[in-house]
């Protein structure tokens, strides 16, 4: 370690002068055209959840058995292997397609997860990665009523 007691002046400088460098950069600031909006739409979102959303999905936990959202779920896997494939992902891919054959077949429409006791993996792969990958550049964040914060490329996947 550096005494900066005992250097000389020159030395003393320039440490100071790297120390300052270090420290700038990570005092970046970000420009987001919509931070009004986006502010607004949170608090909006925010109180929806407290007061809609949370209470709907505790009633909707309390109601229905816990293999109906492995049904849902299941009903997902194959746009999880389409992306996968856009990826370039083939083995992932083909086991996705494997998870959804038996739990499609063996495990009753997706109730029941007997892919997972054979060993395939649930992976979980969407659109917006799938643009990533295909050298899409994330744009500026923007924040939807309901929908949440989002890049262009996650609105993509929405749209799609």
């Amino acid at each position: 370690m550096i005494d900066l007691l005992n250097t000389t002046g020159w030395t003393k400088l320039w440490a100071f002068s790297l120390a300052i460098l270090a420290l700038a950069g990570c005092s970046t600031t970000a420009v987001d055209p919509y931070e009004g909006f986006n502010r607004s739409m949170t608090s909006f979102n925010d109180t929806a959840d407290k007061y809609l959303l949370k209470p709907l999905a505790q009633g909707y936990e309390a109601v229905l058995p816990d293999p109906v959202p492995n049904m849902f779920s299941n009903l997902g896997e194959p746009v999880v292997a389409v992306n996968q494939l856009l990826q370039g992902k083939g083995k992932l891919a083909a086991n996705d397609l494997g998870r959804f054959v038996l739990n499609s077949t063996i495990g009753l429409v997706g109730l029941f997860d007997v892919a997972a006791l054979a060993g395939l993996d649930k992976h979980d792969e969407d659109f917006a990665q799938t643009l990533a990958v295909l050298g899409r550049r994330q744009r500026a964040i923007s924040c939807i009523a309901l929908n949440g914060a989002f890049h262009g490329r996650r609105y993509s996947q929405s749209l799609c």
